[in-house]
């Protein structure tokens, strides 16, 4: 059966986990894409897998024994892209618990990341560098935010990610055994470049607008800056949380 009705409660429900309040009430959220909804089906169960008409018609959906099929109108309506590609899924939100980190490898740590094409690509980034485990305060965008979801390219499914109400306390619990930096310029600010990083090490990223909290900085055992040419003044914080994450991958695989 393909539902053709917007007043449909499943097409209800679906448009509500568009914002956060219901994402967290159902603690669900929605993946959207081929390649994205193939990967998450690796790592969690869906709690509802969606085909548009004409992508259930001219594709392979046997991996999905109970398909809940819409028209292609319907589907446009409850996608957040241009040109959707026909296949969505509801999946469980993961309650990571911090706690539960086992201080191994690198961590990176995020102070109120507002964009979430940075905080996805920053997650991605994360992976590909070898940090396993991030860090956001209540400050940061949603992670299951559909925009934040799809610049994951699918590293949300397999990147431990940690919601935390302060860094500072992160931090102080951190200092056992991590050396933190932190991303900023100040005076004592040691170039990236000539930072020494350890195999357990934290780093710090801000604001996009404003850096990180004075508070938080000062929670930091070393502050590093990206040295730069020319009249720029800051770089996009994920090419920044780019550039020290990867120094720190050089650093400790050479």
């Amino acid at each position: 059966m393909v539902i053709t009705s917007e007043s449909n409660k499943t097409v209800k429900w679906l448009e509500s986990l568009r914002t956060k309040k219901y994402r967290q009430e159902y603690s669900a959220f929605l993946a959207e894409g081929e390649r994205l909804v193939k990967d998450g089906l690796n790592y969690l169960a869906p709690k509802l897998m969606v085909f548009s008409e004409s992508y259930y018609n001219n594709s392979d959906c046997t991996f999905c024994k109970e398909p809940f099929v819409v028209s292609d109108s319907i589907f446009r309506k409850i996608s957040e892209t241009v040109n959707p590609q026909g296949i969505m899924a509801v999946f469980p939100i993961r309650r990571e618990k911090f706690s539960d980190f086992d201080r191994q490898g690198g961590l990176l740590l995020l102070n109120k990341i507002m964009d979430p094409g940075n905080l996805g690509t920053m997650i991605r980034t994360a992976e590909a560098a070898g940090f396993s485990h991030v860090v956001l305060d209540k400050g940061c965008v949603d992670i299951y935010n559909p925009k934040v979801v799809r610049s994951t390219m699918s590293s949300l499914f397999r990147v431990h990610v940690y919601q935390q109400e302060d860094l500072c306390n992160v931090i102080a619990d951190l200092k056992s055994a991590y050396q933190v930096y932190a991303a900023a310029y100040d005076e004592s600010a040691v170039s990236v470049f000539q930072t020494q990083f350890g195999k357990k090490s934290a780093i710090i990223i801000g604001n996009e607008a404003n850096g990180i909290e004075r508070s938080v900085l000062e929670e930091a055992e070393q502050v590093v800056y990206i040295p730069m040419q020319g009249s720029i003044e800051s770089l996009n914080a994920s090419v920044s949380a780019a550039i020290l994450m990867y120094e720190y991958f050089r650093q400790i695989n050479r």
